[in-house]
């Protein structure tokens, strides 16, 4: 009877178990199955711009475990891909362009792309469509250079990821749910800037073991 009583609390917990991975897994797939990650480009994209929607993706594919497909449109055709994107990444120039030929003065888009044209530089900017947790994503900058700062941005605030000196700490699958929820709490519809023109780091050759110091 021992035996057989904990044969059927192993088979519960097993079964149990099972919907969790299935309920955490159709909330993933509900997120990202119509993700398009698009590229908006002038002609074609620069390296920085597409290394951006990269980036997005491959940070999206760690966070949630779905690899959304990658697409890059010209600037006349961003209004039409916005309809299937879910991150959006355009710079100012572009922006400028598709929003002097929208259709629609009044849409958000249309006022999130003004926005996105006033930015310079390597300024960038996270904006929401609204607080849905499948509301499209756009990623601006001042140009590409400001697209990828914002890209990263977003990965930091929007996906959770932690850049340290060691690598990159990302929380992994992750649903809709929690995803929308770190988004309402990311600074959105503020313009970023560097405060210094000239960035990087130069650590020590050893700085992750410890840090040395070379009497000469």
């Amino acid at each position: 009877p021992r035996m057989a009583l904990l044969l059927r609390l192993a088979l519960i917990t097993a079964m149990q178990l099972s919907q969790l991975r299935t309920s955490a897994s159709t909330g993933l797939e509900s997120s990202l199955e119509s993700t398009v990650i698009v590229v908006v480009e002038s002609g074609h994209a620069s390296a920085q711009l597409a290394h951006a929607g990269r980036e997005v993706r491959r940070y999206l594919f760690a966070a949630t475990g779905e690899l959304p497909p990658l697409e890059q449109v010209p600037c006349q055709a961003l209004e039409a891909a916005a309809a299937r994107s879910a991150v959006l990444l355009v710079s100012a120039d572009c922006a400028a362009t598709a929003a002097a030929s929208a259709a629609d003065s009044s849409s958000t888009l249309q006022q999130q792309l003004l926005t996105v044209a006033a930015l310079r530089g390597e300024e960038h900017l996270l904006l929401q469509q609204d607080a849905s947790p499948t509301a499209r994503v756009l990623l601006g900058g001042g140009s590409p250079r400001g697209v990828l700062h914002g890209a990263y941005f977003y990965a930091e605030h929007g996906l959770g990821v932690h850049f340290g000196i060691g690598g990159d700490s990302v929380p992994q699958q992750q649903s809709a749910v929690a995803l929308a929820k770190r988004l309402r709490a990311a600074p959105t519809n503020v313009v970023q800037s560097p405060v210094f023109a000239t960035r990087g780091l130069n650590p020590f050759h050893d700085f992750a073991v410890c840090v040395c110091v070379c009497v000469c």
